[in-house]
């Protein structure tokens, strides 16, 4: 199987590049983000095929970076997979929250 492309977001750093490594060493190409305007910027520019999304962002949350992905006219043709996760800062949500 061909790797995807892969958006991180991620604000901690060591996280977000011990991430990006393991998915290279996997065969994906990887771009990463380490707030949520910069990555509405790689999404809108290079459609990626799946998007990590951290949900406690500073600025925009995650919840609101994905919704913001998903709407955007280039992106909204497929859904994008995300995983998200709760970091211990941000807005609490339901689990049941989607995140797209």
């Amino acid at each position: 199987m061909q790797g995807r492309f892969i958006l991180i977001v991620e604000d901690n750093a060591d996280a977000r590049d011990a991430l990006r490594m393991l998915l290279e060493l996997d065969g994906h190409r990887v771009e990463t983000a380490g707030e949520g305007l910069e990555a509405l910027e790689i999404a809108r520019g290079k459609d990626p095929d799946i998007a990590l999304i951290d949900i406690g962002l500073p600025g925009i949350d995650g919840y609101e970076v994905a919704r913001r992905i998903r709407a955007c006219g280039r992106c909204s043709s497929r859904s994008p997979a995300t995983v998200s996760r709760r970091t211990g800062s941000g807005p609490r949500r339901p689990a049941s929250t989607p995140c797209w």
